[in-house]
């Protein structure tokens, strides 16, 4: 979930840029955690970042999402104006899945809305009451997914602040692929995650990376007893993007770069490999420019984008 969140991010920055222009994988063995031995070794635990959903499971799902893009457009020298938009979204709702596919995600999904408020800039954009009952259909592409309201399509504004929440689109590729390690770590160990899975997904967005362009790292930041007799495994991943170009320029764009910082904090069971994570971030920055001429005059673009996802999840009848 945590990778397909960043391909969004990367996509997300492509977008806004054209419309700115005017136009290994995880250790299956069960958890394991190796007592400190005669010779003091640190306990280990098997890191395992994925937690395939289950058809009629039920989660109560919290989510809050922010974003904010700062834009700046010189031509011909000028200064050029500022503008700033700010979008948050938040929802509470039970989760209830429908159909999974062969990696154990959700391709159908079920939610109960006790609250869903999107705004931007400070005005309600979008909203839903308690009870309301939306039901995804999950597509390989967003625009192959469908989500209905009494078994009728959901306003624009709608279909957008669920994406803010929740991705709108589904793949096979779990995080273990990018960010998990077959080898049981100790806590405040590091490993590099698969940079090369996370260019493939980047460049499908429309970007193009330098070779070296990539630095990923995930950690093991803290195991903690939450609860009596259930330790909760808490990791934590950071990637690095520099030089990073649009794959197609817009018309009369010559050159474009673009740098982002990506972070991710998710918490889940240490010893229960099965059970659903407990919660998860993830964030992105990002800076971007785009220079080249337009109706004969030299034009600049400059854009800054901040957005963060937080959501908890809990069981419920």
């Amino acid at each position: 979930m945590i990778v397909r969140r960043w391909i969004h991010c990367g996509s997300l920055v492509a977008v806004s840029l054209a419309l700115a222009c005017g136009g290994g994988g995880a250790n299956n063995d069960p958890a394991q955690s190796t007592g400190a031995s005669a010779g003091g070794e640190a306990q280990t635990y098997t890191v395992r970042l994925h937690r395939p959903s289950r058809v009629g499971q039920r989660l109560r799902v919290r989510t809050e999402a922010t974003s904010s893009e700062s834009r700046v457009t010189r031509m011909g020298g000028t200064q050029g104006d500022r503008t700033m938009t700010r979008r948050r979204t938040t929802i509470d709702c039970v989760a209830e899945i429908l159909a999974v596919n062969r990696a154990g995600k959700a391709t159908r999904l079920a939610l109960t809305v006790a609250s869903l408020q999107s705004e931007s800039d400070q005005q309600t954009v979008a909203s839903l009451g308690s009870d309301s009952r939306l039901e995804l259909s999950l597509g390989a592409r967003e625009d192959q997914t469908t989500i209905t309201l009494g078994g009728q399509p959901v306003s624009r504004e709608v279909r957008a602040a669920i994406k803010d929440v929740h991705s709108l689109s589904v793949d096979e590729l779990t995080d273990d692929e990018t960010f998990g390690t077959p080898q049981p770590r100790a806590v405040g160990a590091s490993w590099p995650a698969r940079v090369e899975t996370l260019r493939t997904a980047l460049e499908g967005t429309g970007m193009n990376i330098a070779a070296d362009g990539i630095r990923a790292t995930v950690t093991l930041a803290d195991v903690n007893q939450r609860e009596p007799g259930a330790p909760m495994m808490e990791l934590r991943g950071e990637v690095t993007i520099e030089r990073m170009s649009l794959a197609q320029l817009p018309p009369g764009f010559t050159s474009s770069t673009m740098n982002m910082r990506m972070r991710m904090e998710k918490v889940v069971s240490a010893t229960n490999l099965e059970a659903p994570p407990v919660s998860e971030m993830s964030a992105m920055t990002s800076h971007a420019e785009l220079s080249g001429t337009v109706n004969g005059q030299p034009v600049t673009i400059e854009m800054e984008m901040e957005n963060e996802r937080r959501t908890t999840f809990s069981p419920t009848p």
